[in-house]
């Protein structure tokens, strides 16, 4: 299986995938802080342009919504008539990943420094640990002891990495 967990390229859908490289040259002269995570284009009643994005320090309500009015502005003026379309009769929305998704993007694991982290590798073996390094070569967990392996730190290069998720938890 290729690794989809450590990648500078946003995920793309085939629906998504014309109007990628514009959305993509758009955001980024829209918010050059922000790294695009997916594009996708979906059909549940009306169609819907969904991009997910995200900073170093996290994203900003606010923010987005400044870059959906780009965007959409960007779209409506463009010449290509697909994209015109896009811009005038999609829902657009921008956001976060969200809670629970997938890891892609190397600045989302720096950002996510001392956080819970469960992996699978592409031998298929799944791993929890802290993370306790992060750079453009790897990263590094500290994994909890159990019945069959001593506690230790681990590290994986991005190559190796099929998935990897933040856990989230909840503290009194």
């Amino acid at each position: 299986m290729k690794s989809e967990a450590w990648t500078l390229s946003p995920k793309i859908n085939a629906a998504a995938a014309t109007a990628a490289p514009f959305i993509l040259e758009t955001v980024g002269s829209l918010a050059p802080e922000a790294f695009v995570v997916e594009i996708a284009v979906h059909k549940t009643g009306r169609y819907k342009l969904k991009v997910a994005l995200d900073t170093d320090d996290g994203v900003d309500l606010e923010r987005c919504g400044e870059i959906v009015v780009g965007l959409r502005e960007a779209l409506c003026a463009a010449s290509d008539e697909e994209l015109r379309k896009i811009g005038f009769d999609y829902e657009i929305e921008v956001g976060s990943p969200g809670v629970g998704s997938a890891l892609r993007h190397p600045r989302q694991y720096r950002a996510n420094i001392g956080r819970i982290l469960r992996l699978t590798t592409v031998e298929n073996e799944t791993v929890e640990g802290k993370i306790v390094g992060a750079d453009d070569s790897g990263l590094t967990l500290e994994v909890k002891a159990t019945k069959k392996s001593p506690g230790a730190q681990r590290s994986f290069k991005p190559e190796n990495i099929l998935q990897a998720k933040i856990i989230v938890t909840f503290h009194d």
